[in-house]
């Protein structure tokens, strides 16, 4: 196994270091003068053993000093104080962008861009100079398995007298009352930390200590509680990699954390860490030739936390649940009804005309096991929850590469009907906000109206194998109405050559938003999805297995639009919500969950969908980053 690892991290490296694009970071003058070929990579696994290919050079840690601050953060001060300074959202912006302190919370949008780490080193940055060098040894020194650690005393005078734009970042955080200290002194420990100095063996075993539950795989030693490095885990998933995390995480899909010297770190959950370094860096500050070996060696092992193999068999006949399952999710709707957050969507008359106080949940095993809370004769609109289908049904039909030639996977931090492209590229930011959504009914659309329905409902219930979806037409004239910014929406899109048929388009688009279905059919589908693409009752591959972790992907990046981050940190399933107030769920290799409770937050999505979700989540153990952690163990 571990020479076969070996031979698979020469040819990443191989097929990487032709790569000559990319330049070093040219305003900090140290990485200015590193000469760029440079090349070097590492793999520690979670049971200690070590390979590495290229000359291990040293470095300076820089950005990828941020996932360590943040769980050690979480760890000394507790998850409610730190996330009072720090939100969890991806921002879609590069790191150093000023906006990211001027939203409405007025805290930074994550802790892995830069005004994010300096609120997080606010936090420690009391006491002496001598104090914080302490404090900084203490903390890598534990990762790293051995102390003193080392500093590059010219990066860190470069970071210090040339970084005014980090400057500018903590005043205006000052300004709006988000740092725990004085401006000099956050700003001087965040300028330690980044200019710490290793190399790839040293981050290879710094990256496997995450990967092996927040255990050194060298000393032993427990150095980050468990109930913390899921949660680091999940942020590093979501915005690790600036405004290219969400490509990451779709082509290679593991956390991980870059910085701008030329390094990279990844963590493979319970196998491995992995770390690269090479100095030319591309326009969003990450390594060229690091970026194209971790996604093909991503690739060639299958590392993608989503890649799950569908069950060996279908289920042909009804099996009963077990009572663990029931328990778990009566408890979760009794949480969630305690919730009574939210209000009903304004979108149409259909949606204002709902129960608030609805609830009504269905779980579907891969193997056939469902439950069911709730009135379930109740139906409602599919809206936006519909997306993620007719996503798969286009990378099946048209293939990946045609899709996404229109359409991106970042978050974009915008509300799901923005009337935006990406600036970088023209395109929808992703396929789940309602501009990807138009490009891809642009692509199922065809001249037959007739036609355009009956493909629609065919591959939802296909999806289904049992119960239907129809269209509600009275929701369509609403939707119709209803629909001006859709249009200008849909107008940008024939701008920019990204759509042909804006009728047609639009049509298709308010069919699917129009699907009116239950709990029970929407869970069925969803339990597809977890059986990477074959349905538990019929047998049938519904899809491309091969297509599945895209979706899901993107779904957990994006499936809850500017409220995406939290959802993957408090719940950490693949989800997709839709402002009727259905929400479906996916949890990979194990069930499909569908809620309905037409109470909506600000980005909307149910209220009490999310509350019972998360319930859900934890007690059966279905969040990313779960598996082998200990989460009351000491540290």
């Amino acid at each position: 196994m571990l020479q076969e690892l070996q031979e698979h991290l020469e040819w990443a490296f191989a097929q990487a270091e032709p790569l000559k694009h990319g330049k070093n970071a040219g305003y900090i003058p140290a990485l200015a003068e590193v000469d760029p070929e440079r090349f070097s990579a590492c793999i520690c696994t979670t049971s200690g053993e070590i390979i590495r290919v290229g000359e291990d050079n040293p470095f300076t840690l820089q950005s990828m000093s941020k996932p360590f601050l943040y769980a050690e953060a979480l760890a000394t001060f507790g998850i409610e104080t730190v996330h009072q300074h720090v939100a969890v959202e991806p921002t879609g912006k590069p790191f150093d962008a000023l906006i990211d302190v001027q939203s409405g919370s007025k805290r930074p949008h994550n802790p892995m861009i830069n005004a994010g780490a300096i609120a997080i080193a606010s936090l420690f940055a009391q006491g002496s100079e001598r104090d914080q060098v302490r404090r900084l040894d203490h903390l890598f020194g534990r990762y790293l398995g051995r102390t003193p650690i080392q500093f590059n005393t010219r990066v860190y005078l470069n970071e210090r007298d040339t970084a005014f734009g980090n400057r500018a970042l903590a005043h205006l955080m000052n300004h709006f009352g988000m740092l725990g200290g004085s401006v000099e002194a956050a700003l001087d420990f965040y300028f330690k930390a980044c200019s710490l100095q290793l190399n790839c063996r040293d981050l290879s075993v710094m990256a496997a200590t995450l990967a092996n539950g927040g255990r050194h795989p060298l000393t032993g030693r427990r150095v980050l509680p468990g109930r913390y490095l899921r949660d680091t885990l999940t942020v590093q998933a979501t915005c690790g990699l600036y405004d290219y995390s969400g490509r990451f995480w779709f082509d290679v899909g593991v956390p991980a954390k870059s910085g701008v010297s030329g390094g990279i770190f990844a963590v493979v959950p319970g196998k491995m860490g992995i770390a690269v370094y090479a100095p030319r860096l591309d326009e969003n500050g990450n390594s060229v030739r690091g970026l194209s070996l971790l996604k093909s060696l991503s690739q060639k092992c299958r590392f993608h936390v989503f890649d799950h193999a569908p069950p060996p068999a279908p289920v042909t006949q009804p099996r009963p649940a077990p009572l663990a399952l029931e328990w778990a999710l009566k408890r979760a709707a009794n949480l969630a009804l305690c919730n009574r957050r939210g209000q009903i969507s304004d979108f149409t008359p259909d949606l204002m005309a709902a129960d608030p106080n609805a609830l009504v949940v269905s779980l579907c095993t891969v193997d056939g096991r469902e439950v069911h809370l709730g009135t379930q004769d109740t139906t409602f609109l599919l809206q936006a929850a519909a997306t993620p289908f007719t996503y798969l049904t286009a990378l099946d039909r048209f293939g990946m590469a045609a899709v996404h030639q229109k359409i991106g996977v970042e978050p974009s931090g915008n509300p799901f009907h923005a009337v935006q492209l990406d600036p970088k590229t023209n395109l929808p930011y992703n396929p789940l906000a309602n501009a990807g959504a138009l490009c891809i009914a642009n692509m199922l659309a065809c001249d037959d109206a007739a036609k355009r329905l009956q493909r629609l409902l065919d591959n939802l219930n296909a999806m289904a194998g049992r119960g239907e979806c129809d269209i509600d037409l009275i929701a369509l004239a609403a939707e119709r109405t209803a629909g001006e910014r859709n249009r200008a929406i849909a107008c940008l899109l024939k701008k920019f050559d990204l759509i042909d048929n804006i009728e047609a388009t639009l049509e298709l688009y308010f069919l699917q938003n129009s699907i009116r279905t239950n709990t029970a059919t929407l869970a069925r589908m969803a339990a597809t999805l977890a059986a990477a693409g074959r349905n538990p009752f019929t047998g049938r591959q519904i899809v491309d297995p091969r297509h599945v972790p895209p979706v899901l992907t993107v779904m957990s990046t994006c499936g809850l639009h500017d409220g995406s981050g939290w959802f993957a940190y408090d719940v950490g399933l693949p989800a997709k919500s839709g402002v009727s107030g259905a929400i479906l769920a996916v949890a990979p290799g194990r069930m499909g969950v569908a809620v309905y409770a037409p109470l909506i937050d600000k980005h909307g999505t149910s209220e009490r969908g999310k509350t019972l979700l998360a319930t859900l989540a934890r007690d059966l153990g279905l969040r990313m980053f779960t598996t082998g952690i200990t989460e009351d163990e000491p540290g």
